[in-house]
């Protein structure tokens, strides 16, 4: 049985509608709630005939008519033509980015804040064809928009209309981190720019934002060289510190509810232990830009150190989802690897919680925001010798789990035998175990040899290699013992060949009928056992068998009545539950009953006890899915399947353990 298993529940606290709380951190950053966006966009148009200065103009005005009118109240748009502007009275981003083109948006100079968008559109003709291009710098993060937007067309009409659809795109509201711990499971409070303006529209729950870490930067201070015996020269008016917003690579904020006021509660989803550069040395505060993401199937390709395609990517596992590393993202979540990339079984919403691994025991995490542009390109270091170990721990899981099948395959053959012998099948049983038998031992010599081999390999005796393989050992030896087993009973077998057939097959059926009864009562399953009894007794009318029944009987019965209570709590209470509430009441009594038990030296119904946990947890995580953390009900019900399961692997340590001690 799968084992339910809660590691982490990231929960959504909602307050009143009116906002969101959170515990207060230290913010030196003004979220500007009440602040306008101030929107520039700058037209920088390659010289050709058809882009007049007048065709020039109608196109920002068109621009500017479009996106004041996506704003709204919001921000104000200002619209540039770069053509129209003096070199000598360029702002220093501009004359960057007439120079260099768009990796301007990403230098070092370009992360001093300014508080203003500044929005970069490209224009040129080609074949006659128009060529819109457009990116953004956000003044209040640092941040640049993702994409470089493209767009097409022939129709000089429509070129204005289509500038203005690219532009819209990447507006970004800004948000501020207010308040609120990464670790907390709540997530963190965000405030959102220009939020007290009027009724929020551009940010809902699932949207995902961008992190920055700002720096408060101080301009060195430079003295005029004096003359020795001169009075000190005045220095120049102290330069006001500069911010300057520096992106946190990998690390994201996803929105989970949006209060009325504006205010934003986000789970942190980062590759890194602590995402938000907020513990960086020198960093004031955080922002965020929210991203133009959308729910579109997830290409991967993977590099190399060299930039290259990666040479192992064949080998390598690439699964995720999005509903962030917290949850489980399901069996169907690996991705296929095709033509150079990994693709993603199903369309995923706004991110890609994705995990890449070499082996079980080389995983990294890439969260990756989803704009269905095709692949993303990210690097999987590659390091040789941990390369060779991958492949290693990866034969010796592959090793594990056929050992695991072969004796899995001897205990169903175990169990199908005991089930021919209780219905007088016998014969058939004799040649299924000589078959089974031949087949047990061919395999057994090839696993053992595969373990040999592996075990002479560098690396194979320590780290989870040699946990697999200590694993493989113990399980090949518990695989001998069952063909061992097996074939001692086609040795008997054969030695009675000569007695009469009717007496033969009774003894074999007796025999067996008396290992299916101790098999039964070692895990707890008396009434099954009492019932073969039963079946033995008919069979060989033997006293011997009769008094142990008896025996059986005794040791089974409830001694007192707080006995025979905790044994219908161990036997039906806790089994027979099936809703959450079912659950909370039967661990509680769960934990007196096992003591009662304890007291009354019960080892048969706490063995009984231990073969139901496994169900149990099974049903617990069915019972969580389909539960929405976002919604308050959900939450305080996942909360209280985490407690009931946490409470009963517990109550199972304490049987396990008592057990090996009183045992027999």
């Amino acid at each position: 049985m799968t084992r339910f298993v809660l590691h982490t529940i990231v929960t959504i606290a909602l307050t009143a509608t009116t906002g969101l709380t959170a515990p207060p951190v230290a913010a030196s950053l003004d979220p500007e709630v009440n602040e306008a966006y101030r929107w520039q966009v700058v037209l920088r148009a390659k010289p050709h005939p058809l882009l007049t200065p007048t065709f020039r103009e109608q196109i920002l005005r068109d621009v500017k008519a479009a996106l004041q009118s996506h704003v709204g109240s919001f921000g104000t748009v200002e619209t540039i033509d770069l053509a129209a502007v003096a070199p000598e009275k360029r702002d220093p981003l501009w004359a960057a980015f007439d120079k260099d083109g768009w990796p301007a948006l990403t230098a070092e100079p370009a992360r001093i804040l300014t508080g203003v968008k500044t929005h970069f559109l490209t224009l040129e003709v080609k074949d006659g064809v128009f060529q819109l291009e457009a990116r953004q710098l956000d003044g209040s993060t640092g941040l640049a928009s993702p994409l470089v937007r493209k767009r097409s067309e022939r129709s000089a009409d429509r070129v204005g209309r289509q500038a203005g659809i690219i532009l819209s795109l990447d507006f970004g509201p800004v948000g501020t981190l207010v308040s609120g711990e990464e670790s907390d499971p709540n997530g963190v409070i965000v405030r959102i720019r220009g939020s007290a303006l009027g009724p929020g529209r551009f940010v809902k729950p699932g949207d995902l934002f961008a992190v920055s870490g700002i720096r408060k930067v101080d301009p060195p201070t430079v003295a005029k060289d004096r003359q020795r015996g001169s009075k000190p020269a005045a220095l120049p008016p102290a330069a006001p510190p500069k911010l300057v917003g520096t992106p946190r690579e990998f690390t994201f904020l996803r929105v989970t509810v949006v209060s009325a006021n504006g205010d934003c509660r986000c789970a942190v989803i980062s590759r890194f232990e602590k995402g938000l550069p907020s513990h960086f040395a020198g960093v004031v505060g955080v922002r965020c830009l929210k991203l133009p993401t959308v729910e579109a199937p997830v290409q991967i390709r993977l590099v190399g150190s060299d930039g290259q395609a990666h040479p192992r990517a064949a080998a390598v596992s690439v699964k995720g989802g999005d509903a962030g590393y917290a949850v489980n993202p399901g069996d169907d979540s690996g991705f296929t690897f095709q033509n150079g990339t990994f693709r993603s079984p199903r369309p995923l919403s706004n991110i890609a919680c994705l995990s890449v691994s070499l082996s079980p025991t080389w995983e990294e995490r890439f969260p990756v925001p989803v704009y269905g542009d095709g692949p993303v390109t990210l690097s999987f270091e590659f390091d040789e010798k941990k390369a060779k170990q991958a492949e290693l721990d990866r034969a010796c899981l592959t090793l594990w789990g056929r050992v695991a099948e072969a004796h899995n395959a001897t205990t169903t053959l175990y169990t199908s035998l005991i089930g021919l012998v209780k219905t007088g099948n016998n014969r058939e049983a004799l040649v299924r175990v000589k078959d089974g038998v031949t087949v047990a031992t061919a395999t057994e010599k090839s696993l053992t040899a595969e373990l040999e081999a592996l075990r002479k390999r560098p690396g194979a005796n320590a780290g989870y290699a040699g946990t697999q393989l200590k694993n493989c050992e113990d399980q090949i030896k518990a695989f001998r013992d069952v063909i061992a087993q097996l074939n001692g009973n086609v040795a008997g077998l054969e030695e009675k060949a000569k007695l009469d057939p009717v007496k033969l097959e009774k003894e074999f059926r007796a025999n067996d009928l008396r290992d299916l009864i101790n098999r039964q009562i070692e895990i707890g399953e008396v009434p099954e056992a009492l019932e073969i009894y039963d079946e033995l007794i008919k069979l060989t009318n033997d006293e011997n068998q009769k008094i142990a029944k008896e025996n059986l009987l005794k040791e089974w019965a409830a001694k007192t009545d707080d006995h025979r209570i905790a044994r219908e709590v161990i036997l039906k209470t806790w089994p027979d539950a099936q809703s959450i509430e079912d659950y909370e009441t039967a661990v509680k009594k769960l934990a007196s009953a096992i003591r009662e038990c304890m007291k009354q030296k019960d080892r048969l119904g706490l063995r009984k006890l231990m073969n139901t946990f496994n169900p149990a947890y099974a049903k617990l995580e069915g019972l969580a899915q389909g539960l929405d953390a976002s919604i308050k009900a959900d939450e305080e019900r996942l909360k209280a399947i985490q407690k009931v399961s946490q409470d009963a692997r517990e109550i199972e340590q304490q049987v396990r353990d008592w057990l090996k001690q009183n045992l027999k």
